[in-house]
């Protein structure tokens, strides 16, 4: 008997899986699989934090296939053999896979799968996402011996420690999503980037919470019109990389494509990346990323507008290194976000963060400031977002915390000179225009296109930035 073999890659569940639904309907023996492939994991957007993710959350599907009757199939090497192995092992003729938006490497290497595929006479079916489906209530495997899901050394991922790490997997995603009461941030990123619940199903819980918070909760029905708002921008931006595929290495707006040249030296990004440039919310955010694998959105705008401004750093440098930071890391996000914030769309206004103000506003106390840059731990609080302004600087700043590498207020207006200068140039307007018509928007729970800079969370400044997040 032919059989179907369903190709696990950002669906990593059993409920509401159109795939997996779709395979079960063929009454023929199923294959789940899912391929740890090496050269997939050795891309620069690659980490182990995000393997370790995975990896969990594997662990969990196993289960559940497993007692549907079909254990999630697990096999490392490159996707090609591991596919032309296993169906002509288990006599497959069909193999099916969620609708997912793709790195320009990844869509090169599906392109190879498929010449093959049509070449052996195995159809390729691509189920579409978007409306809910219920999970199969069984299924019939076809013995296929599980496999070892790897560790991350075995992928040869660079050690990543990641302490504060989310844990991947369905239990986990399932706590946060029924304990979501209208918080600021409901942690959902991660599982929604990887799959391990869909939109859909968070689009309806929030539906069904929204129904009985009290009338009198504005604070609560406003953040769940956020984060359904936040679903609907998630959509519009993995549509964008889907219509423009080049947004990892290629202005969506051509005349940005030079903007960086000459490349600034090399010690700008080594400080940026290590959280040691010496402006401290800009430090305590990216230690904080290192730490967590996670950052509310206002944060992680601001690293991409400074290292983008004040330190003219170009973001198809700076992007990969934050994609392996990100435990959420979703291509479909992650590169429209990237341009959106680094001003090469094209569209709306110049915004040049100020990490001085944003933390003057978020962190008022210096507690999360202090939290991740402890050097700064006796600089009174109203100089702990500028401690060179403090009169005890001298002691502190190059000796425990490092000088500010660039001064801000000047960064800040060259760039913004230089993005202006660039604005007026022939044919600049009409290219934007077209660009405006794509999807490139913040992805901020209630945000809207940056036709104007965000407006400040309306919080209690006593709160800190792991409360003031605006991220799904």
């Amino acid at each position: 008997m032919k059989a179907v073999l369903v190709l696990f890659q950002r669906a990593l569940r059993v409920h509401d899986n159109p795939a997996l639904a779709l395979a079960a309907t063929r009454g023929v023996p199923v294959v789940p699989v899912f391929i740890a492939d090496p050269e997939a994991w050795a891309q620069p957007d690659a980490s182990a934090r995000q393997w370790r993710f995975v990896a969990e959350s594997l662990g969990e599907l196993r289960a559940e296939l497993g007692a549907l009757g079909a254990p999630l199939v697990v096999r490392c090497g490159d996707m090609l053999s591991v596919l032309e192995a296993l169906c002509t092992e288990h006599s497959v003729a069909e193999i099916i896979s969620n609708d997912a938006p793709t790195t320009q490497w990844e869509a090169a290497r599906n392109a190879r799968v498929a010449a093959w595929a049509e070449a052996a006479g195995v159809a390729w079916t691509i189920a579409p996402e978007g409306q809910a489906v219920d999970g199969p209530e069984g299924l019939h495997g076809t013995g296929a011996a599980p496999g070892v899901i790897p560790e991350a050394r075995d992928l040869s991922l660079a050690f990543d420690p990641c302490p504060g790490r989310q844990r991947g997997g369905r239990s986990s995603a399932t706590v946060l999503l029924r304990a979501f009461g209208g918080e600021a941030s409901s942690r959902l990123s991660p599982h929604l980037a990887w799959g391990v619940v869909s939109a859909p199903e968070v689009a309806d819980s929030i539906v069904a919470r929204r129904a009985v918070v009290p009338a009198d909760d504005a604070l609560a029905r406003s953040q769940f019109r956020k984060l359904q708002a936040n679903l609907a921008l998630r959509e519009q931006d993995h549509a964008t990389l889907r219509n423009k595929p080049m947004m990892e290495s290629r202005c969506l707006h051509s005349a940005y494509e030079d903007l960086w040249q000459p490349p600034p030296p090399k010690d700008r990004f080594r400080a940026w990346e290590a959280g040691q440039t010496g402006i401290p919310f800009v430090d305590a955010a990216m230690r904080g990323l290192i730490a967590t694998g996670w950052l509310p959105h206002p944060l992680r705008i601001m690293l991409v507008s400074v290292a983008a401004y004040h330190l003219w750093l170009d973001w198809r440098v700076t992007g990969p290194h934050l994609a392996r930071l990100f435990t959420d890391y979703d291509p479909g996000i992650h590169w429209p976000q990237m341009q959106a914030h680094a001003g090469t769309t094209g569209v709306g206004s110049i915004r040049v963060d100020n990490p001085m103000k944003r933390g003057q506003l978020l962190d008022p106390s210096g507690a999360f400031t202090r939290k991740w840059c402890p050097e700064l731990r006796d600089v009174p609080d109203a100089y702990v977002q500028t401690p060179w302004l403090w009169d005890g600087a001298g002691k502190l700043l190059g000796r425990r915390y490092p000088v500010r590498i660039v001064d801000v207020e000047e960064a800040a207006s060259a760039a913004r000179a230089r993005a202006t200068a660039l604005r007026r140039g022939e044919g600049f307007e009409r290219e934007a225009a077209e660009n405006a018509g794509q999807a490139v928007f913040s992805l901020g729970e209630g945000e809207v296109p940056p036709t104007k800079p965000p407006a400040a969370p309306r919080r209690e400044t006593s709160e800190t930035p792991d409360q003031l997040s605006f991220n799904l």
